[in-house]
């Protein structure tokens, strides 16, 4: 047997769920027309046999309560099929003590009275169509019962009148049998386009889902990409891009902060000002390593050299390889004495390291550090830019270089040469070209 798909699955438990809904109201109406007959007939109907027939139809009718009540509660749409063979025996015997009014209920004399019965028995049909359209088989032969159990009964009264009717009767059944035909051939194409509304949602949303998780994680990617277009890859330390990207941004936002005051230009206490100290430390005769040892040595060097850097330096202060053989480090929050101290500890700590090359040989390597301290003490505005300090500093490690290299050297701004020499010029010059900066330079050790 061939497996039901699971859209024609999503139709038969819908529309069955809507039988149960309809059950739950219909039952209502039958136990009310099951009084109604019962109070009209009562003076032409013997008592006991129409007590009967209504006590039969509102005990059974009660009795199908309990098929709604444990349809919500235990209802498993695996065993759908046996649900509905269930239901369609519950309705058949439903249509059959409703319908055998025409039996038990048409012997009197009084016409009128059968035709009453007649009438309500229509009404049952067309209530049929409309409460139980979405399953045919339990409409017919609910509305079957109901309504051509007493047409039969008319029909076998034998009367003038009965032949018509039971022709009228059946055309009436036959139109509103296509009526509830249509009607289910609907409800069917609305439920098979609710299905495939529902399926459109959810793959929209599944879509959206896989969309915003692809998203995040472009993101991620993103973030790992940048994170890492701002490392060395050979040391893992901060690179030059890092430098410019991130510190500069910082270096230059302190530096408009610290200058400014409400009307006027702030200047610095020497005895109390924290700032930044921008080192840039070289390695001495590098070349020499690569050229006797092989490059391959050369970056195992470059690589100690970054960790002894990093051992010395705080959490906050930043360690980038600025390229080549050449690191620049910037120390943060800290007075002029204490970066001028931190610059000797790393030059001792590099001339009393041994590093290890190639083949397990030892080398020893000496450097030559050039710093600044920032903000400047003796000028008026932020006039270096960060570019400036850089190279301010790599001329304090060339200061150190023509002085026998391995020493510590700090560059002391003295000011900014105007375009008649004098030192400090006015601060429509203050924006000034490097060749204008005016410094000296102070051996530390």
């Amino acid at each position: 047997m061939q497996a039901i798909s699971e859209r024609d699955q999503y139709v038969e438990l819908s529309k069955f769920d809507k039988l149960i809904g309809a059950l739950a109201v219909s039952m209502s109406a039958a136990i009310i027309n099951s009084l109604i007959i019962t109070a009209v007939l009562w003076n032409v109907i013997r008592h006991e046999k129409l007590m009967a027939w209504c006590s039969v139809n509102i005990c059974y009718a009660f009795s199908r309560y309990a098929i709604v009540y444990y349809y919500k509660k235990r209802f498993n749409k695996k065993h759908l099929a046996a649900w509905k063979i269930g239901a369609f025996i519950s309705f058949a015997i439903a249509g059959i003590l409703f319908g055998s009014a025409g039996i038990f209920l048409t012997d009197t004399p009084h016409f009128e009275y059968v035709i009453f019965l007649y009438f309500v028995a229509g009404g049952m049909a067309v209530g049929s169509a409309g409460s139980y359209h979405n399953d045919l088989p339990i409409y017919f032969v609910y509305s079957g019962t109901v309504f051509l159990i007493p047409t039969a009964s008319i029909y076998f009264l034998g009367n003038t009148i009965s032949s018509p009717m039971v022709v009228l009767g059946i055309i009436f059944y036959t139109i509103v049998s296509i009526m509830a035909v249509r009607m289910h051939r609907d409800l069917r194409e609305s439920l098979l386009l609710r299905y495939d509304n529902i399926q459109l949602v959810r793959s929209l949303e599944d879509e959206k889902t896989h969309t915003e998780k692809l998203n995040a994680e472009l993101v991620k990617i993103n973030l790992e990409l940048k994170e890492l277009s701002l490392v060395d890859p050979l040391t893992s330390l901060k690179n030059r891009r890092y430098m410019f990207d991130v510190v500069m941004p910082e270096i230059d936002s302190f530096g408009r902060k610290y200058w400014l005051r409400e009307n006027d230009l702030n200047r610095r206490t020497l005895e109390s000002q924290k700032g930044y100290g921008i080192l840039l430390i070289d390695l001495d005769h590098f070349k020499s390593v690569n050229d006797k040892y092989g490059h391959d040595s050369g970056d195992m060097v470059l690589i100690q050299v970054a960790n002894k850097l990093m051992e010395k330096v705080r959490h906050d202060d930043v360690v980038t390889r600025f390229g080549g053989e050449e690191f620049i480090i910037i120390l943060k929050n800290i007075d002029e004495i204490r970066a001028a101290n931190i610059a000797q500890i790393l030059r001792n700590n590099i001339q009393a390291s041994t590093f290890t090359v190639t083949d397990n040989r030892t080398i020893r390597l000496t450097c030559s550090i050039g710093f600044i301290f920032y903000p400047f003490d003796i000028c008026d505005e932020p006039s270096i830019t960060f570019t400036q300090m850089i190279s301010l500093a790599d001329r304090a490690m060339y200061y150190a270089k023509d002085h026998g290299r391995n020493k510590s050297v700090k560059a002391i701004f003295l000011g900014i040469n105007s375009n008649n020499g004098s030192i400090n010029a006015d601060k429509a010059n203050l924006k000034c070209n490097l060749e204008n900066i005016k410094m000296d330079f102070e051996i530390i050790d």
